[in-house]
């Protein structure tokens, strides 16, 4: 498992963090914290975002971007947040 992680304060102050990796989605989201389980989707503009939750309040976000780049979004931000680092990650060539 190969990953890269960096750190994003949202427009409302609160802490984002975006992981990109070369793992497939179940190892990622694991990784990330490992009791979470598929809870729903979200549509950003076309690309479906798999909702991970677990004891901890904070959601992870992931889908698979172009290539072998599986990325993940979670932090304390709102679904805003969320949903405004997905658009810009989503539009972007993967590292």
């Amino acid at each position: 498992l190969k990953y890269m992680r960096v750190g994003y304060l949202a427009p409302s102050g609160m802490y984002l963090s975006l992981t990109q990796s070369n793992a497939d989605e179940a190892a990622l989201v694991a990784s990330i914290r490992p009791d979470s389980y598929p809870a729903g989707t979200q549509d950003v503009d076309g690309v479906t975002w798999v909702v991970y939750e677990s004891a901890n309040p904070e959601p992870i976000w992931t889908t698979r971007l172009s290539g072998p780049a599986q990325v993940a979004i979670t932090g304390a931000g709102s679904t805003e947040d969320y949903r405004t680092l997905a658009k810009a990650t989503q539009t972007q060539t993967p590292l």
